[in-house]
């Protein structure tokens, strides 16, 4: 039993309100936005090519590939 403001308090319940506040600030501090979160994803990555015919390879690969995750294909 603790005292506390002039009440006499279980530590049950300092423990159960403890945990009840530390649960609270973590829920509170998961939020925020979330629409900006996948914004920096939505772009195709950048790449240097040092010819003509290297670069449209790079393309036709990822087209491909894109292609191929879209097709439903599981490992």
């Amino acid at each position: 039993m603790s005292v506390i403001a002039g009440r006499t308090i279980p530590k049950y319940v300092i423990s159960l309100s403890t945990f009840g506040a530390v649960g609270a600030l973590a829920v509170l501090g998961s939020g925020g936005k979330k629409a900006d979160a996948g914004a920096k994803h939505d772009a195709a990555p950048a790449f240097s090519s040092s010819s003509k015919d290297e670069e449209d390879f790079i393309k036709n690969f990822v087209a491909e590939a894109e292609k191929a995750d879209t097709s439903g294909a599981k490992h």
